[in-house]
């Protein structure tokens, strides 16, 4: 496989193409190792977990790679730094129970969070 301009932008529009939440910090660069040239790419680890990869959260444990479970989950939401809090987690002091739709969250923000298949076997609703 030769290393062209055109796999180094394909490996660097990885960091963008939306399948990725949050966005990673990346660098994709051509080095030389004994006459071999290759592409590297670098992903710096994420100081907001979970990470998403196409709606899903992956967790690894020693060689073993799936997808996670709600437990897993809760204990990366539970590493997320309180100053990187996602704007749907601040406070909005004026608002009210009523303003809350039920509706609203299962039709249009859980399905646009989480893929059908997370949502179903996990249950959530």
């Amino acid at each position: 496989l030769a290393v062209t301009d055109q796999l180094l932008l394909a490996l660097a529009d990885m960091k963008t193409d939306g399948n990725i939440l949050p966005l990673p910090v990346m660098t994709v660069e051509k080095r030389s190792l004994k006459g071999a040239e290759m592409a590297v790419v670098t992903v710096m680890p994420s100081d907001m977990p979970p990470v998403k990869y196409d709606g899903r959260i992956w967790v690894r444990t020693g060689p073993r790679r799936s997808i996670a479970n709600e437990q897993d989950e809760r204990i990366l939401n539970e590493r997320r730094r309180y100053k990187h809090l996602p704007f749907d987690l601040y406070p909005i002091p004026t608002a009210r129970l009523s303003d809350l739709s039920r509706v609203i969250f299962e039709n249009e923000y859980l399905p646009a969070a989480f893929a059908p298949d997370v949502l179903e076997e996990n249950g959530r609703s």
